[in-house]
């Protein structure tokens, strides 16, 4: 199974999540346009990061005929509990169509909820694409256009209808050999450069003395 998410959102997300040291606060507008520049680098890095990453278990999956399927954050977010059923049934097929199991799952997902942790702002989908100025989003499409179209998150979409996703989009490359795997998380990191992995931290603390003069927040 393959969790992806919109690059725009994500990205921006990761912007967030490394310049103010945690997965809740965001960054003040001023931060965007004190730091223009460095976003713009930021994210023209990132979308090769997105698109090399997901290319290359797409591609894995293709070619060694492993069953992968391809599951958006966004589809998790609009339809829980059929993505859940979907997963659930890719897992283990026909096993999970019982009006019980389904029963289950919704009553899963509407629990209330008891996690302390809160993402930052709202779960609608897109809500980042405006950080993007015209240019920085016509280089990135360019990057990465093929694969963002394939997914839905082609700027045309990000621009008028965001929910408007294909919602056929498992992808399974199956081999009567059910022993075929590959690993993850070996060789080379993917990353052309550690400017905007963990030396991000450096970069932070270089601007902010150490953390004691955090970035402005949007609740400051």
């Amino acid at each position: 199974m393959l969790l992806v998410r919109n690059p725009w959102d994500a990205i921006d997300s990761y912007f967030n999540m490394t310049l103010t040291n945690s997965h809740t606060k965001s960054l003040h507008q001023s931060v965007y346009e004190d730091y223009s520049d460095f976003f713009f680098e930021m994210a023209l890095n990132e979308i090769e990061t997105w698109s090399t990453f997901y290319r290359g278990y797409i591609k894995t999956a293709k070619t060694r005929g492993i069953s992968l399927l391809l599951v958006r954050y966004e589809d998790l977010v609009s339809d829980t509990c059929k993505e859940m059923a979907q997963v659930m049934n890719f897992i283990s097929p026909g096993v999970f169509h019982s009006e019980r199991i389904s029963n289950k799952i919704e009553e899963k997902v509407n629990a209330p909820e008891r996690s302390s942790y809160r993402p930052r702002g709202t779960h609608r989908i897109g809500k980042s694409f405006k950080r993007y100025p015209h240019v920085l989003r016509e280089r990135m499409h360019k990057n990465a256009g093929p694969l963002l179209s394939r997914l839905g998150y082609n700027i045309e979409n990000m621009e008028s209808t965001p929910f408007a996703w294909e919602r056929d989009l498992q992808m399974k490359y199956v081999k009567e050999d059910t022993s075929v795997s590959f690993y993850v998380n070996i060789g080379p990191e993917i990353r052309k450069s550690d400017k905007f992995g963990r030396a991000l931290t450096s970069w932070r603390k270089s601007r902010t003395n150490d953390d004691r003069n955090p970035f402005k927040l949007v609740d400051d």
